[in-house]
């Protein structure tokens, strides 16, 4: 977490950086997910990013403050695993994304919150957020995925934030609502007394 002040968006604005992780498996959507936010787009064919890839948002909120977020996309790929705790570092909130298509990539799910937990964690000691997203909502699901009572239990064990979020890339279903949700709970961890004046509704 960092504070800035006039750091070129006026002389009395004050402002945020946030640095936050989308990791998961690849083919996952990863790279739609942050496109579809950052500027609007979606692509049918993305090529998988290899190592990692940052976007940035500024969002101006109430009172002269400005968020600005680093979206981190952090390649999928299980041969860069052992590079990821240097991309990791200085992260306050992580997207954990699943293929709702792809029954293998929701087992994954719980691989990428262990690395998450072992490689980053908040000042104090405590885990970062994770919010579990999943994505390509527009597509029909693949059998064996958890109902939703399933689902609470799941994101209790595995320590998630307890709101998960279907989202499309495609239609840009939750990708706003999802990021919302993020940046409140940054905003509460760091102590912002300022009131955050976000859109997303859960």
């Amino acid at each position: 977490m960092f504070f800035l002040k006039g750091a070129g968006f006026g002389v009395d604005t004050e402002s945020r950086l946030y640095k936050v992780i989308v990791i998961g498996d690849v083919n996952t959507g990863k790279s739609a997910f942050i496109r579809r936010y950052t500027d609007g787009s979606f692509a049918e064919n993305y090529l998988a990013t290899v190592g990692v890839d940052f976007h940035l948002k500024d969002i101006q909120l109430e009172h002269n403050v400005e968020i600005r977020l680093q979206l981190w996309d952090i390649a999928g790929q299980e041969r860069f695993s052992r590079m990821t705790r240097a991309y990791f570092t200085g992260s306050v909130g992580a997207f954990i994304i699943y293929d709702s298509t792809d029954l293998s990539s929701f087992r994954a799910v719980v691989k990428w919150k262990k690395e998450l937990d072992l490689k980053c964690s908040l000042p104090e000691g405590q885990n970062i957020p994770a919010i579990l997203i999943a994505n390509k909502n527009d597509l029909e699901p693949c059998a064996g995925l958890p109902n939703e009572e399933e689902m609470s239990q799941f994101l209790k064990e595995n320590g998630f934030i307890p709101i998960w979020f279907r989202t499309s890339a495609k239609t840009g279903e939750n990708i706003e609502e999802s990021i919302d949700l993020m940046l409140k709970l940054i905003l509460k961890i760091d102590s912002w007394r300022l009131s955050p004046g976000l859109s997303g509704h859960h």
